[in-house]
């Protein structure tokens, strides 16, 4: 069977359609950044990732109660995607989702973050695979577990969670200069 070649995009027209979408859910985050390949400024991407922190609003029923939490960005995409500007390719989660923008073909991937482990999402979401092999690899020399997903950046080895709220932290964390 033939391997699949992945295609890939021009950087400046990943610019403009990380520009847009990051504009129009904006008005949705506490937080947004482009990371991936996009970040890294390679020449052509195969792809947008886009990290966010989601304001989150409460619904309530009629005694008050909180029934579920609304998440802001969810509003927005799904506008998108009735406007015929991205589609869903399949995973729809909490904490991903994968896109296609309809225009260019361009698959997007959008990962919410919390503002405890901002540092650590972006930082995942912006390294290339051998970059978080790295970063995994001396946390694990540290005696530390990375994450990457859950509500600690990484684990002690007294089991302690610690927070990444910014890049700097991260890096601290690593041992490594900002």
């Amino acid at each position: 069977m033939p391997e699949r070649v992945k295609s890939r995009y021009p950087l400046a027209l990943a610019d403009l359609v990380a520009d847009q979408l990051v504009e129009a859910l904006t008005p949705g985050c506490q937080r947004i950044a482009v990371g991936g390949s996009v970040r890294r400024r390679r020449p052509d991407v195969g792809d947008i990732e886009i990290v966010l922190v989601p304001i989150t609003r409460p619904e309530l029923d009629l005694w008050g109660n909180t029934v579920r939490v609304r998440d802001d960005t969810d509003r927005i995409l799904a506008d998108l995607m009735l406007s015929d500007i991205l589609s869903s390719r399949g995973a729809w989660g909490p904490l991903n989702k994968f896109l296609l923008h309809l225009p260019t073909g361009i698959p997007v991937d959008i990962f919410t973050a919390t503002t405890a482990n901002w540092g650590r999402d972006l930082m995942i979401r912006t390294g290339s695979a051998a970059w978080n092999i790295k970063v995994m690899s001396r946390l694990q020399r540290l005696g530390y577990r990375g994450h990457a997903y859950g509500p600690h950046a990484v684990t002690g080895p007294d089991n302690r969670g610690l927070f990444a709220p910014d890049e700097e932290s991260m890096f601290s964390l690593l041992g490594w200069a900002y």
